[in-house]
């Protein structure tokens, strides 16, 4: 029995002292602090969107982003659609901005069309920029720009010495929300 249980105990320490680590609550406000530059997202936008496809074609749609606070502040979540001509839904993408108080670094966890990856997010002075892989030795590079009224972010698909614009939107608030905050389920 003694030999099982040398093995076991010393898995064991490791995730304990992992779990109290994490365990550790980050300082009050941090992470909302950290989350303030974004929170020119907040809110629901409507624009168009340009998709570059791969037989050269291009396809412009209608595009709807919404993004709002949970967790007091400490997460920005946005929801981007594109529609077509007949209001039928042919994009829809959800995201997860945060900060890692531990990596001290953004990340986007990011789902669309059954994929879904946690990514490094980079603040820049005008909005954000952040890469996705798409296949060996391949990014989609992504930058977001806010300049005060609108919101455009671009997709370019680089591999090597090719590159090419993918996806490209741009987009005006036009109300506020409380999504996806409001709606909470009571206690009673």
């Amino acid at each position: 029995m003694k030999s099982l249980l040398k093995p076991a105990a010393i898995l064991t320490a490791p995730l304990l002292t992992f779990a109290a680590a994490m365990a550790q609550p980050v300082e009050n406000g941090t992470l909302a602090e950290k989350m303030a530059p974004l929170s020119w997202m907040a809110g629901e936008w409507r624009g168009t969107v340009t998709v570059h496809k791969r037989d050269r074609s291009v396809n412009e749609l209608v595009h709807t982003e919404r993004a709002g606070h949970m967790l007091s502040r400490d997460v920005m979540v946005v929801e981007g659609r594109a529609y077509e001509p007949d209001g039928s839904e042919s994009f829809n993408a959800f995201g997860i901005i945060s900060y890692n108080p531990y990596a001290e670094a953004y990340e986007i966890r990011a789902y669309t069309g059954g994929n879904a990856g946690t990514y490094p997010l980079r603040l820049t002075e005008t909005g954000y920029e952040w890469s996705v892989p798409a296949g060996p030795g391949a990014t989609v590079d992504y930058v977001a720009t806010y300049d005060g009224e609108t919101w455009s972010e671009t997709g370019t698909y680089v591999n090597g010495e090719m590159r090419f614009e993918t996806v490209s939107f741009t987009v005006e608030k036009i109300g506020s929300t409380e999504w996806p905050a409001a709606g909470k389920v009571p206690m009673e």
